[in-house]
């Protein structure tokens, strides 16, 4: 096992965690210095996790924003606020991650795939319209790889159905000049590894409407804190499952460090460099899509070939949602044979 560093002396490494480690100690001497107004309670929802719910949702349009301890229990909490039960259909792209069937089954709803489209890999609208049915009750809008699904035209295709983004990989991103959040029902942010914001786990979600954010805290949020709030709608068979107080401590570090200009240039640079390359055909349309992400993604053209010096090209782990033996599965098979994740390559 030494390939994963995991038998090498101490003394030639120092602690494997000493990044982390700082970062918290970082994280932790910024809070104390804070002057929150309560104390910090996972099951009020007060101190640090009051304030970065504050924080979140003034970075979006002033949306409530809801602290939960994973973005896959803020999809599945979305949902629900969406007014998803058992035996209801949730329109989903083929190609994502995992994560948005598992919040859709978990409530006993029923995941109807789509095919993607693929000039952005995100749900496509014309698919999603045609697998309406009278038990239709909500679509994923998942941003994958950073670029936005075409939320506005899912809106005007699907009139009256609720629409949960999932913004997880897509921070700071913006759709027509709209931020990444803001343009569903209810949106969902990571805040797990390798995320803008990395708070180590972690999610929120962000709320169009007063009446959405009270059914989403009434489905997920301990009953002291409905009561608090005066939320009176509390799901008597909520899985109250809190966020620990240090993610709000790391979220709240990271915000006061993040800007999205510095991502949304470095992006940028990618793709022009990327542009010089007739193999690789860019995911995304640079005068709709703003990604905040270090990495591109692209579809190959023919064999590929090689990537020119300075980038790298690695596969995607989003996975095919729907059985291969199925035409739409087929399909979305061999698109994701040709999907890449293009990063500058390492000095």
């Amino acid at each position: 096992m030494t390939e994963l560093g995991l038998s090498r002396p101490r003394s030639q490494t120092g602690h494997p965690d000493r990044a982390w480690i700082t970062r918290v100690q970082s994280a932790l001497a910024r809070w104390e210095t804070a002057r929150p107004i309560t104390p910090t309670s996972t099951v009020l929802g007060g101190g640090a996790i009051a304030q970065a719910e504050a924080v979140f949702s003034r970075l979006h349009e002033n949306r409530p924003a809801l602290l939960l301890p994973s973005a896959t229990y803020a999809l599945r909490t979305g949902l629900q606020a969406l007014g998803v039960r058992a035996g209801d259909e949730v329109i989903c792209p083929i190609i994502d991650w995992p994560a948005a069937v598992a919040a859709v089954t978990s409530l006993g709803a029923i995941p109807v795939p789509v095919m993607v489209d693929p000039l952005t890999m995100t749900i496509g609208a014309d698919s999603a319209a045609g697998a309406r049915t009278a038990r239709t009750r909500a679509v994923v809008a998942c941003h994958l790889h950073g670029i936005c699904a075409d939320v506005p035209a899912l809106r005007r295709l699907l009139p009256g159905i609720g629409i949960c983004e999932d913004a997880s990989q897509a921070f700071g991103a913006r759709l027509g000049g709209h931020l990444a959040g803001t343009l569903a029902d209810v949106a969902v942010l990571s805040l797990g590894p390798g995320k803008q914001i990395d708070a180590g786990e972690g999610g929120v979600l962000l709320c169009r409407t007063a009446s959405l954010y009270e059914r989403a805290v009434g489905a997920a949020c301990h009953p002291l804190r409905n009561l608090l709030m005066g939320v009176s709608r509390s799901e008597p068979l909520a899985l109250v499952m809190r966020p620990h107080p240090m993610t709000a401590v790391l979220a709240l570090h990271e915000l006061a460090a993040w800007s999205p200009q510095p991502a949304q240039a470095a992006n940028a640079a990618l793709r022009e460099l990327l542009a010089t390359c007739p193999r690789l055909a860019i995911i995304g349309d640079a005068a709709r899509h703003i990604s905040t992400q270090p990495y591109v993604p692209v579809l190959l053209q023919g064999d590929g070939g090689q990537p020119r010096p300075g980038l790298a090209l690695a596969r995607s782990g989003a996975s095919v949602l729907s059985p291969s033996t199925s035409e739409a599965g087929r399909e979305a098979r061999a698109l994701q044979r040709r999907l890449r994740i293009a990063t500058a390559a390492a000095p």
